[in-house]
């Protein structure tokens, strides 16, 4: 019991503020202040007070925009990440010219990949938005402090998307609905520039194309995919410029 106690006051002592310490030239400002230290402190509800009473008392003070600001930061550190995206969205709208936007950017992007699925056999919505976000972001400030963070990011979520598409052709192609599986394997392959899932789904779509003995289809794909296939790609495509050819002789 006394050791609980004592747990708890020292949690208390060390999520409180001496705010008699923290000064402010105005009562926006020392409200703005408080809220701060408070965040700092994980004193989240509190913080969330100071910055309501700047809201109502203070709107056109200075303060009043970077106060709406760490609201949406306190978001984000509770792990209320789809208000925090919101947030973010919101305060980007209302002050386009804010002078830390590259902040702004990446922690909407910073939003969304954290409510990223752990596996990709679920729904994806949100590491799509991630990835729309995040290049927005690189794109308008590709020397940001962020930018290392974000393409690491950024590269996770492109890598959570090939394994969905590439998920759901294979399926096409396992349960032999290769028209389908088709359809699935060309858009990956014009869609996705990276060398290993580029000559999978190339050589997919030519695969599926004799399969369904489209053959003249499977020779135009392999003409098509030709000067951007790898050395075991390319291997692989001769053995099908030879099985359709002769199975159009006959």
């Amino acid at each position: 019991m006394f050791t609980k106690l004592l747990t708890l006051l020292l949690f208390i002592s060390c999520s409180s503020i001496d705010e008699s310490k923290i000064k402010g030239k105005t009562d926006a400002e020392l409200l703005y202040n408080q809220a701060k230290a408070l965040s700092d402190k994980k004193s989240y509800t509190v913080a969330l007070e100071k910055i309501a009473l700047i809201r109502s008392k203070y709107p056109y003070s200075y303060y009043a925009t970077p106060a709406e600001l760490l609201s949406a930061d306190i978001l984000f550190k509770q792990a209320n990440y789809l208000e925090a995206a919101t947030s973010y969205h919101v305060f980007k709208e209302l002050h386009p010219r804010y002078k830390d936007m590259d902040y702004v950017l990446f922690k909407i992007a910073e939003s969304y990949y954290k409510q990223m699925p752990p596996t990709s056999d679920r729904d994806i919505s949100m590491t799509q938005r991630a990835i729309r976000s995040y290049g927005e972001f690189l794109a308008r400030f590709p020397n940001s402090e962020n930018k290392k963070v974000a393409l690491e990011h950024l590269e996770e979520c492109k890598k959570m998307v090939i394994s969905k598409e590439r998920n759901i052709a294979d399926f096409y192609f396992k349960t032999k609905n290769y028209q389908a599986a088709r359809y699935r394997y060309l858009h990956m392959a014009n869609r996705f520039k990276e060398s290993d899932i580029s000559n999978y789904s190339k050589m997919k779509v030519v695969e599926t194309s004799y399969l369904l003995k489209d053959y003249p289809m499977c020779l135009n794909y392999i003409k098509m995919f030709a000067s951007t296939l790898n050395k075991d790609a390319t291997k692989s495509a001769d053995g099908y410029v030879s099985k359709c050819s002769e199975k159009m002789k006959k």
